[in-house]
């Protein structure tokens, strides 16, 4: 930033100094981090405030900090109402309402309603992504703990208490995080398309509160994803996202059945974006593509349509697999990174100036996905309710640099409920 912008952003400036003083679980976040393979084209600024606060670290270094960061001064700009703050690099065909800025506000101000609430949030926003940094991996391995999950680590960091600043809160605060760690849903894979209906097996166990920490936190960290690119106001908490949040947000709050809460949301889903197919596999498959995919336009969804009422025959077992629920004793699974893959496809053919690159990419990722698929089921033979797992982080990277090249990776298995891609 420049001189000017950086006495313009003063509030920014001083909400970060009392963070990183009162945090310095903070700080944690620069350094080594397993960060999210996934490409944006969208203007960079000149300085994020990663680098302003600690200079001498790499631009790769500072990425999970920028990002939490601007995650947290989004839910300042929501609560003191400076709707031109959060949306001032939206662009207009999609940006943000100001109607919805204005739920979105007095939904999580209902709900953080004392300065203890508040406190609580922002430092689980902060500590959200700590567990992909390598120190803290390696911190839990003399307690012979060794995982790569970030959940995973953030809970053991938790139970440990290895985290300094947590032990400033009450004790039913802490009990709250762990809840929503060992219970709650991936907030970022229900709007994408990527969970499955058994990843709601559990979320009755959540208070009411806890249900809401949670969905307000997981809004706050994806508006807050491209803070390592640019940092004035939300890119991806747009109309389109924000609609999904708040379809989520309302069927969790209604829908008595938890298993139904996933079918039911894509069949919403799919009145919204006008996908209007009588079979209810058929459509729950598009639905999910459209929502990995991210898509908003009408014509992109008339391709994915396309692509897959046209070659049903081909797709039986992509089709098949999407509608798996993880129930009568047939896992279901999850594609980890099944969006970065598809939206990275997308990218690379329109940056090769590609007109049909939502066909070109649905040509090469879906068949790549449904082989995956077969090879999963040939392997792990399990008869159980449940969710196996596949980590498809390379083949997002891939997907950046050349998709077709997706055709030459293999499954690898690493437990009975776990596999990679490579």
């Amino acid at each position: 930033m420049k001189n000017k912008e950086v006495i313009e952003n003063s509030y920014e400036l001083n909400i970060i100094k009392e963070l990183i003083k009162a945090y310095p679980e903070t700080t944690w976040l620069v350094g080594d981090v397993d960060f999210t393979p996934e490409s944006f084209k969208t203007l960079k600024n000149d300085q994020t405030y990663g680098q302003i606060f600690f200079s001498n670290s790499s631009e790769e270094q500072l990425k999970e900090f920028d990002r939490t960061i601007l995650s947290v001064l989004l839910y300042y700009y929501l609560r003191d109402n400076m709707y031109d703050k959060f949306t001032e690099n939206q662009q207009n065909l999609l940006k943000l309402s100001k109607e919805t800025f204005n739920s979105l506000r007095n939904n999580i101000l209902k709900v953080i309603d004392t300065k203890e609430k508040e406190t609580l949030l922002i430092y689980y926003l902060i500590i959200n992504d700590i567990g992909k940094t390598k120190e803290m991996i390696e911190m839990l391995k003399p307690y012979g703990i060794e995982t790569i999950d970030h959940d995973l680590v953030l809970k053991h960091l938790l139970e440990l208490n290895l985290l300094p600043s947590i032990n400033k809160f009450q004790k039913d605060f802490k009990d709250n995080v762990i809840n929503i760690l060992n219970n709650g849903i991936n907030f970022a894979q229900f709007i994408q398309g990527e969970c499955t209906c058994y990843s709601f097996d559990s979320l009755n166990k959540l208070s009411d509160f806890e249900k809401n920490l949670m969905t307000i936190e997981a809004v706050l960290d994806i508006s807050g994803a491209l803070g390592h690119i640019n940092q004035k106001g939300s890119i991806i908490l747009n109309q389109p996202t924000a609609d999904n949040f708040m379809l989520g947000m309302k069927i969790i709050s209604e829908e008595k059945d938890i298993k139904n809460i996933f079918l039911t949301f894509l069949k919403e889903k799919a009145k919204q974006i006008n996908i209007n197919i009588e079979d209810e596999k058929i459509r729950n498959a598009i639905t999910r593509i459209c929502l990995m995919m991210r898509l908003s336009d009408a014509n992109d969804i008339s391709a994915v349509v396309n692509e897959i009422s046209n070659n049903k025959k081909d797709y039986l077992t992509l089709i098949d697999e999407f509608n798996q629920t993880g129930y009568d004793k047939i896992p279901a699974i999850l594609l980890y990174y099944a969006p970065a893959t598809l939206s990275n496809a997308v990218k690379y053919y329109k940056n090769n100036v590609d007109q049909n690159s939502i066909e070109k990419a649905l040509k090469v990722c879906l068949p790549f996905i449904q082989n995956i698929m077969v090879q999963t089921r040939k392997i792990l033979k399990k008869k159980e309710n449940g969710i196996i797992t596949i980590m498809l982080r390379e083949a997002a990277m891939i997907s950046m640099q050349d998709p077709a090249k997706l055709a030459f990776m293999t499954l690898k298995i690493i437990n009975d409920n776990e596999a990679i891609v490579n």
